[in-house]
């Protein structure tokens, strides 16, 4: 482990892999895919939130985090292939508040709003 992370800042799981704890503002799904595929950002000393400390190192981490627009376009191009694994797997149209989307693409536009946490309903 580098000296920048500190024992707060991440959980080790077995030898290979580590969880990273990011912030949870509603991007924090992409926020992690970003993080996952970056080593400056996995390594970055974060606070017991999951802020990075450095400031230039967190200004980096948001702006790449506009990965969410290109996820949202991806899944958008499949919909038709995921309207069929819906309907196979019907849990991908619920979501924890109990609610059920009509579509994909209702899905899709949620998860696409920033701050909105995977197209979830708020409570």
């Amino acid at each position: 482990m580098k000296d920048s992370v500190t024992p707060n800042d991440v959980i080790l799981v077995g030898e290979d892999v580590r969880v990273v704890k990011v912030i949870g503002d509603g991007s924090c799904f992409f926020l992690s895919v970003v993080v996952h595929g970056i080593s400056l950002l996995n390594n970055a000393a974060r606070s017991p939130s999951g802020l990075i400390k450095d400031t230039k190192l967190r200004l980096l981490e948001a702006t790449l985090a506009v990965v969410r627009q290109e996820v949202c376009a991806i899944l958008t191009k499949e919909s038709h292939s995921l309207t069929q694994l819906a309907e196979d797997f019907p849990f991908i149209l619920e979501n924890d508040n109990g609610k059920h989307y009509k579509s994909i693409d209702e899905r899709v536009k949620r998860m696409a709003s920033t701050g909105n946490m995977l197209g979830i309903w708020n409570a």
